[in-house]
């Protein structure tokens, strides 16, 4: 399927067009539906555990840059992939857990720095992200938008937080 990798997520914009990331970078596409896949060029090593796509060309991957003081990162294409760009790193131990875009601008992150939870939020596409909410664990695992200004946080034990853009 196009790599040996470890896949962790999906993502489709439409029948035909889906991303695939995984561990050390990877990020494989199909154009006809999963029937064949590609590797695309991450230019990173992180371990990628997020992908969105808010049409065909634009589109983020997150994860966490794993070794020594752990560091999220979020890269960023407008082209469907021929060319990944960095363009969000986090401080020292932070990882990204999930992420997702209601649209082009508007997303939302799950993530962590050190022992606290993170609840964050972009309105530039994923330049720069604000923390709207922090918590202690246990708790957060994944993020899906409801709309550009508002998201659900879940996590466990039973954990469900619907939080709003400030």
């Amino acid at each position: 399927m196009g790599t040996r990798q470890f896949l962790i997520d999906v993502s489709f914009a439409d029948e035909k067009h889906g991303w695939a990331v995984g561990s050390g970078g990877t990020i494989i596409a199909t154009s006809d539906g999963g029937a064949t896949w590609e590797a695309q060029k991450s230019r990173c090593d992180a371990e990628l555990v997020s992908v969105q796509f808010a049409d065909s060309a634009h589109g983020w991957a997150a994860g966490t840059r794993v070794g020594s003081g752990n560091q999220a990162v979020v890269l960023a294409t407008s082209d469907g992939g021929a060319r990944w760009n960095l363009i969000s790193v986090g401080s020292k131990y932070t990882a990204i857990f999930g992420m997702t875009f209601a649209d082009r601008l508007h997303g939302w992150a799950v993530a962590s720095y050190g022992p606290r939870l993170l609840c964050l939020a972009t309105r530039n596409g994923g330049v720069s992200w604000r923390t709207v909410k922090v918590m202690r664990p246990p708790g957060l695992e994944n993020v899906g938008a409801m709309s550009s200004g508002r998201a659900c946080f879940v996590g466990w034990p039973g954990l469900i937080h619907t939080l709003r853009s400030r």
